[in-house]
């Protein structure tokens, strides 16, 4: 794939790893998917869509409480991760329906002053 290309000539491409995390997700690898999103966060620590996919994996594996906490340091990147709207929209990630599903179960456990609105 294109991506497993990208880090073959730089394996310290964040946003490769991040994208590569979406895709294990997605397929259901969810111990790749960790380790992806985990590397991409050292690599960048200020992505909030690597926080998100991070968050997202821990909340799938039953880590609540550390779900929450990447999920809110997601937002404090970039408050519209709490709009399932913005999150599907053009202008947004367009993450696929199951993701956005994920993140709406996710959402009622991250601090409520984490929200924009």
């Amino acid at each position: 794939s294109s991506l497993r290309r990208a880090l073959e000539m730089d394996n310290y491409n964040a946003g490769a790893h991040c994208y590569l995390g979406y895709f294990h997700y997605m397929q259901g690898k969810l111990d790749d998917a960790l380790d992806e999103f985990t590397f991409s966060t050292r690599l960048d620590a200020t992505s909030p869509h690597a926080f998100a996919g991070l968050a997202l994996v821990q909340f799938r594996q039953g880590m609540k409480e550390q779900a929450a906490k990447n999920y809110e340091r997601a937002l404090t990147y970039d408050k519209r991760l709490a709009d399932p709207k913005f999150l599907a929209s053009d202008k947004g990630p367009r993450w696929p329906s199951a993701i956005i599903k994920d993140a709406e179960a996710l959402l009622p456990l991250v601090q409520k002053s984490s929200f924009p609105f």
